[in-house]
């Protein structure tokens, strides 16, 4: 519940922030563009304004791109102590790498849970009350 809470307000934070350099460029180039334009136009050669304008659409379309993509990452929402995707796929809660080996362990927790394989941390399913529940049941209340 609060990992949600953080990761809406961060998401609100980063929109917040893209705004308010949005309305700051757009100020600037209000206020400074009109009277220096003429100038740097006057003065400089057609064939270089072309390559900077040419090179400024490459460096927003590459920029977008990679908004795109980060934005396209899956994101893991937490129930039971660990993370899980939108197909239910389980994931480290240390290292939110991908969990696969679910077997019954000898640990401090005991009983079955899943191991993973990148940190070396043993993963136990635990409902609210710090009871270990097998992954059947665990799926279920996912897809409730």
């Amino acid at each position: 519940m609060i990992q949600k809470i953080k990761d809406q307000l961060l998401s609100h934070v980063v929109t917040i922030g893209i705004g308010m350099v949005g309305a700051l460029l757009l100020f600037v180039g209000k206020e400074v563009l009109p009277p220096v334009l003429p100038v740097l136009l006057g003065k400089m050669p057609s064939r270089a304004i072309l390559a900077l304008l040419a090179l400024s659409i490459i460096l927003n379309i590459a920029l977008l791109v990679i908004v795109l993509l980060v934005r396209k990452q899956q994101r893991l929402k937490v129930m039971f102590g660990i993370y899980w995707d939108s197909d239910n796929v389980p994931h480290c809660p240390s290292c939110k790498s991908m969990l696969c080996n679910y077997d019954y362990y000898r640990s401090d927790y005991g009983g079955f849970g899943f191991y993973c394989i990148k940190c070396g941390k043993f993963v136990a399913i635990q409902d609210e009350s710090g009871q270990n529940i097998p992954l059947p049941e665990a799926l279920a209340r996912l897809k409730a």
